[in-house]
């Protein structure tokens, strides 16, 4: 067999090779995504906090600037009723409990308005390291809106949005600063009267918001903007503008 002949067998030996590789790690998903797989599969999440609302607001700090014709907040068949026709303020809803560093919370929420405006305010501590819960804190009205004293003043932590009025997009935000980490479309809006399964973990720096199974918001925070990670603290329930619904079944799981 001459060079050239050698050459060009050798060659073809490549070719098939590489090809064969790219085949393999095309029906296997590459070694990356099975790692990441195995490890999300191998995470343990144990029960950490529920409350089925049997019990009234005992496990809930309700936190509105306005009166009772723009805010009410209460039980209803035993359930946590919210309803706002607030252009201001809104109302914010915390869980007392506080979150533990890795976690998954569910709870099922049904809209009752046409329009309305849901939102998730986690991993939400002072600057100070002090519980928003604080009297310093959770009485501190010096902020032109309730919503600017999360976004604007003297708290970190996540909110995410998951039903805004007609709008069809989910915001990932980091505070203080109100920095937009991510804005993802999504495909539906929630209807009114129909309850729907919410679920939002964290793992390190990973986030995810499913809505009945379809993923809204899938964001990892790398500490690059605004500083690093928030963790713990305390997660609410915010309505603004003209919105009604009811939430049931809320739950915490630490991961492990």
């Amino acid at each position: 067999m001459t060079d050239r002949q050698i050459t060009t067998a050798r060659n073809k030996h490549r070719i098939s090779f590489i090809f064969s590789v790219l085949v393999f790690i095309g029906a296997n998903g590459g070694r990356a995504e099975k790692g990441t797989a195995m490890k999300d599969k191998d995470l343990k999440a144990s029960p950490y906090f529920k409350d089925d609302f049997s019990d009234g607001l005992k496990n809930w700090a309700v936190e509105e600037w306005e009166t009772e014709n723009e805010v009410q907040v209460g039980i209803r068949d035993v359930k946590l009723h919210v309803k706002t026709v607030s252009r201001v303020h809104g109302v914010m809803v915390w869980c007392k409990r506080k979150l533990p560093e890795n976690f998954v919370v569910e709870y099922e929420v049904t809209p009752l308005s046409a329009s309305g405006f849901f939102l998730i305010f986690f991993c939400y501590k002072g600057q100070d390291g002090k519980s928003i819960l604080d009297e310093t804190h959770f009485k501190d009205r010096d902020h032109p809106t309730l919503f600017k004293k999360y976004t604007k003043g003297r708290l970190d932590g996540y909110h995410i949005s998951y039903r805004r009025n007609d709008a069809a997009n989910c915001n990932f935000r980091k505070n203080s600063g109100q920095v937009l980490m991510k804005q993802h479309a999504i495909d539906k809006i929630l209807p009114a009267n129909r309850a729907v399964h919410v679920s939002l973990s964290k793992n390190g720096g990973r986030f995810i918001l499913k809505v009945d199974g379809t993923v809204f918001m899938d964001f990892t925070d790398d500490r690059t903007r605004d500083g690093k990670i928030r963790e713990g603290g305390h997660i609410g329930l915010r309505q603004v503008y003209e919105s009604e619904g009811v939430y049931d079944n809320f739950r915490i799981s630490e991961l492990k």
